[in-house]
C-alpha cells in the first residue's frame, strides 16, 4: 500500500488538527501522533500497536519490544540514516524525558510537546525510519 496521492495535504491537515492538542499518554503522545500521520497519509494506519494509557504502560510496552524506543520502532519500520529522511518519514529526538518520535518536514521536524506540537530543527534527529 502506497501513500495516497494527496498525502502532503493530509499531512498538513493532521498537523493543524494536532497543533494545540495537549499531551496525553496513549492518545496524544509521540506514538499517537505518528499513528495519526500514518493513517492520514495511507488512508488507514498500517501500524498495529498494543494500547497503553500511562507513562508506565508506555515504558512496559517499550521494554517488551526490545527495551529501547528505537529498537521497538525497528520492529515495525525500516531504519534509514537521519540525513536520508524525507518529508513524512519518522525520526527520533532526544528530550529531557527520553527519546520521542517526530515526523520529518522540509528542514524541520514536528512532534508532540506538553501543550501541542513543537517544531525542532532537523539536526535534532538521532534516528529515522521510512514511513
Amino acid at each position: 500500500m502506497g501513500r495516497l496521492n494527496d498525502w502532503p495535504e493530509r499531512l498538513n491537515d493532521i498537523i493543524e488538527e494536532w497543533r494545540d492538542r495537549p499531551f496525553e499518554w496513549g492518545k496524544a503522545d509521540c506514538v499517537g501522533f505518528v499513528l495519526a500521520v500514518d493513517a492520514a497519509m495511507y488512508g488507514k494506519s498500517r501500524l498495529k500497536l498494543p494500547r497503553y494509557t500511562t507513562k508506565t504502560g508506555a515504558a512496559r510496552l517499550i521494554k517488551k519490544r526490545g527495551g529501547d524506543l528505537s529498537v521497538a520502532v525497528d520492529k515495525v519500520l525500516d531504519r534509514i540514516e537521519p540525513l536520508q529522511a524525507m518529508r513524512g518519514d519518522v525520526a527520533a529526538v532526544d528530550t529531557p524525558d527520553g527519546p520521542a518520535l517526530v515526523i520529518v518536514l522540509s528542514g524541520r521536524l514536528v512532534g508532540m510537546g506538553p501543550d501541542g506540537l513543537v517544531f525542532p530543527s532537523i539536526d535534532a534527529a538521532v534516528a529515522a525510519w521510512r514511513l
